[in-house]
């Protein structure tokens, strides 16, 4: 009782005082988990904790992202009424800074290849700032920001030794696992602790249903949200069973 706090943080919304926090730990206490109702069910918080960034912390994030060889695409669906001067976006070389008057204020960082950067650090960048574009357009009742980063031209490396292939995000090896490669691009949304399973099972135990955001390493997987038990990874099934096992 006399320990420090593990979290000491102001959430940045409302929590319920009438409903009890619901408490799960499973049998082995290698899993706690604790569901803190919403003074308004079904309100979307934009953050967890006051003085994040919007989508700090949260399993699905404000944008939509797709990724090729060349190519970083953001979506980020916004209300009908915003126009171009209420949008201001900042492409750096290090990080992506997006701000929507009254809507959104993104902070992200993307992933950079430290043993590449080494080599030259004059010379690496993850982004083309130059040739990195936005845009808003119109459809039928919102508005779509969106963001295009422009990867940088091949290295002389990598058309010579890689056959093209880029030292990026896509190819890097997760701590020395050959099968397992890549890495999210920004690195705010790598699931460093290993929570996403935890997260995606708890999520479907409360509402029956959870986002499962494609893992950098599956190429050919897509993100997507699930309301069958059957289509969740098999890391978050099993975490599953052990919640349910310690409601028992």
């Amino acid at each position: 009782e006399k320990s420090p706090p593990v979290i000491h943080r102001v959430l940045d919304g409302a929590i319920s005082s009438e409903f009890p926090i619901q408490v799960r730990r499973s049998e082995d206490n290698r899993i706690f988990t604790a569901a803190l109702p919403k003074a308004d069910p079904g309100e979307s918080w934009k953050r967890l904790f006051r003085g994040d960034p919007d989508g700090a912390r949260c399993l699905e994030p404000p944008y939509t992202i797709a990724e090729d060889k060349d190519n970083v695409i953001l979506e980020v669906e916004l209300p009908f009424w915003i126009e171009a001067e209420d949008v201001d976006v900042s492409i750096g070389s290090h990080h992506l800074l997006v701000r929507v008057k009254n809507q959104l204020s993104l902070s992200k960082t993307y992933w950079r290849n430290r043993a590449e950067e080494k080599k030259n650090p004059e010379k690496y960048h993850v982004v083309d700032v130059d040739e990195s574009m936005w845009c808003l357009d119109e459809e039928e009742s919102s508005k779509c920001l969106l963001i295009n980063l422009v990867k940088p031209p091949l290295t002389e490396s990598e058309i010579r030794w890689k056959k093209g292939r880029r030292n990026d995000n896509l190819n890097a090896e997760r701590n020395g696992d050959r099968v397992r490669k890549g890495f999210r691009f920004f690195v705010d949304d790598e699931d460093d602790f290993q929570l996403e399973s935890v997260l995606e099972a708890l999520c479907f135990l409360e509402t029956g249903s959870a986002f499962v955001p494609k893992k950098p390493w599956d190429h050919g997987g897509t993100t997507k949200r699930v309301s069958d038990v059957e289509c969740l990874p098999e890391d978050a099934k099993d975490v599953l069973g052990t919640l349910l096992d310690s409601d028992l």
